[in-house]
């Protein structure tokens, strides 16, 4: 009979630890939020660090490439030439790289602007000595 007290003085004491409410985890019992959607990173300028350049959409990418398919089929230009860094934003264009001469890069100017879509064109080329 003592045994059995002794069982049951043990559960009456442990029942409470074991039944203890502790604080819930963080945002437990709260509804999730959905996630805003991440934004790309915005890249930089490298010529003006503190400028962002904003990601392009899909009329920039598609302008990018029409420009880079006309720059493509162009037979006079050299290998670098058709290889130009084309940046597209809202209709403006900007060119970088290099290039073999002067008359290469007016050549490649003078392309990208009757290209359909480009309002405005920045010649960032640098002639390859």
């Amino acid at each position: 009979m003592r045994l059995r007290f002794f069982v049951i003085g043990i559960a009456l004491i442990a029942a409470p630890a074991c039944f203890a409410q502790t604080a819930p985890p963080a945002g437990a019992g709260t509804v999730p939020t959905p996630r805003e959607p991440t934004m790309p990173m915005p890249m930089h300028d490298p010529k003006n660090p503190g400028r962002a350049i904003p990601s392009p959409s899909a009329g920039d990418l598609r302008l990018a490439a029409d420009v880079q398919q006309a720059l493509q089929r162009e037979n006079s230009l050299s290998p670098q030439g058709r290889q130009v860094k084309v940046i597209a934003s809202d209709g403006a264009v900007v060119l970088r790289g290099p290039v073999a001469n002067d008359a290469e890069k007016a050549r490649i100017d003078s392309i990208v602007r009757g290209v359909s879509g480009v309002k405005e064109v920045t010649n960032e080329l640098d002639i390859k000595q």
